[in-house]
């Protein structure tokens, strides 16, 4: 879209910028219903009770600076390294380690009970405790 927005006015087709509005907009929209939610309730899962609200303190502090930072570095990257593929790919890649990194690292939660939630964080390996299938009678 940033190179659709650079060519002259008689070389644009206005439906590829209207298209690529609505993507933009569905994408931020699903995002705001799907993932956003879970970046708070995530922490707070797994955290002990005991200390939860200090460890969501911390959580609150680091995602407000680094939202901060993001959103006053952010122009002054784009603004330098121009607008052309080398962001989508180096996004596409950040975006990948990220999906690898939570998927080996992060434990599966959905379906458990808090008492074995207790019993998974409590295992010497958090992540394949969670990964394993059991039934309850």
């Amino acid at each position: 879209m940033a190179k659709w927005a650079h060519l002259p006015k008689d070389h644009k087709e206005l439906n590829i910028g209207r298209g690529a509005v609505a993507f933009f907009l569905l994408f931020n929209i699903l995002f705001s219903f799907t993932y956003t939610p879970v970046q708070a309730l995530y922490p707070v899962e797994v955290l002990r009770t005991t200390t939860r609200a200090k460890r969501m303190a911390v959580y609150t502090i680091c995602t407000s600076a680094i939202t901060f930072i993001n959103l006053y570095a952010s122009p002054i990257a784009l603004e330098r390294i121009g607008y052309n593929h080398v962001f989508f790919f180096a996004a596409a890649a950040w975006d990948t380690c990220e999906a690898v990194l939570w998927y080996f690292l992060c434990v599966e939660t959905v379906g458990y009970t808090l008492e074995e939630l207790e019993d998974i964080f409590s295992a010497s390996n958090p992540v394949a405790a969670s990964k394993k299938k059991t039934t309850t009678a």
